[in-house]
């Protein structure tokens, strides 16, 4: 997928855990299957691995599986590693340590010019510092 790709929206795994829990927000429920409806939404391999290892079952595991299969999936080049690292490094020195996943999901959601919906104040914090990260918390 090219990076000029607009429109899409990478969903951290602290959203999917609320959607795919029976008691979750129900606008956030709603918001998610209208994007879902109109194929904007996106994932990577580490949002997949933290969604999917918490899965309660084989067969949980299978339909997880089966609906993250259905995304667009952002693969996580060479440069979104490098320009990872030196967000990082940029952060450590002032003074914000922020975890490597959070910023790897970060970089990848900048280098495709994707909107990245969370529910995770790590992303608030990283928005504050990085002005082209389009972060929409949905707390």
């Amino acid at each position: 997928m090219s990076p000029a790709r607009t429109g899409l929206i990478l969903v951290d795994s602290s959203v999917w855990i609320d959607y795919y829990h029976p008691k979750g927000p129900e606008l956030l429920k709603r918001r998610l299957q209208e994007e879902l409806a109109q194929g904007t939404v996106a994932t990577m391999g580490l949002i997949a691995v933290e969604v999917l290892q918490g899965a309660s079952s084989i067969s949980a595991l299978a339909l997880l599986r089966e609906d993250f299969l259905g995304f667009h999936w952002l693969d996580v080049t060479q440069d979104i590693w490098l320009e990872a690292a030196r967000l990082g490094a940029t952060l450590r020195q002032e003074g914000t340590s922020i975890p490597t996943t959070d910023i790897v999901i970060a970089a990848t959601a900048l280098h495709y010019h994707a909107r990245l919906w969370h529910r995770d104040e790590d992303f608030t914090r990283l928005s504050r510092h990085i002005s082209s990260l389009h972060a929409t918390s949905l707390s």
